[in-house]
């Protein structure tokens, strides 16, 4: 019986013991670079980080939410390039099928915005850049999207640094809730002091660190 259930779960199996035969090959070979996102996976429990990498390339409306964002805020100049907002048809005509068809084709390689999805995007940058208080930290930035590698503890580590300045470095971070005291839970729970910690130690500064909650 219990070979049964495994049957079902066949492929995902599979597909579990090669990330985990990659990740330590990886390891070995000293190419394995952990990130914030991975760690904190971990945090939770092995199989967290497993899955976390299994899903780690599937792009979520959430996920691309976040591109999008913090692609308007820091690099508006590359938004055109990386993205492209689907248009506004009815794909279970004819006529509608065929314009997104054509529509894929002229955008490949870029990631594909719904109309909803752009707009709040949009909406969340505009608070951002109109906020006094975040656009003069963003005003003040030096580098933008700033990848730091490093080694500690015999593991190499990554991350992208949103912002950096002469005395302070910034997050940008979307949440459900940007109330201060939910904030507050949100840097407990999702272990945005690690985050912090990973870009200081990288930079091998120690800065102020802001977060830009959305």
């Amino acid at each position: 019986m219990s070979n049964q259930i495994l049957e079902l779960r066949k492929d995902e199996l599979s597909q579990r013991e090669l990330i985990i035969s990659d990740i330590q090959e990886k390891f070995y070979n000293g190419e394995l670079y952990l990130s914030y996102s991975s760690l904190s996976a971990f945090r939770k429990s092995p199989k967290h980080f497993i899955d976390y990498k299994i899903k780690a390339h599937e792009d979520t409306d959430s996920m691309i939410l976040g591109k999008a964002f913090h692609c308007l805020v820091l690099e508006p100049q590359k938004f055109e390039i990386e993205f492209a907002i689907a248009p506004n048809v009815d794909r279970r005509t004819k006529a509608g099928k065929e314009a997104y068809e054509q529509f894929l084709q002229t955008s490949q390689d870029k990631t594909v915005l719904s109309d909803t999805l752009y707009n709040t995007a949009i909406d969340m940058a505009c608070a951002v850049l109109t906020n006094k208080e975040s656009k003069s930290l963003l005003d003040g930035l030096e580098e933008k999207e700033q990848k730091i590698f490093f080694e500690k503890y015999g593991f190499k580590f990554m991350s992208v640094l949103d912002g950096n300045a002469k005395d302070y470095i910034i997050d940008l971070k979307q949440i459900p809730d940007a109330t201060p005291q939910k904030v507050q839970r949100e840097i407990i729970s999702r272990g945005w002091w690690l985050q912090a910690g990973m870009y200081l130690e990288g930079l091998k500064e120690d800065k102020d660190y802001y977060i830009i909650a959305v």
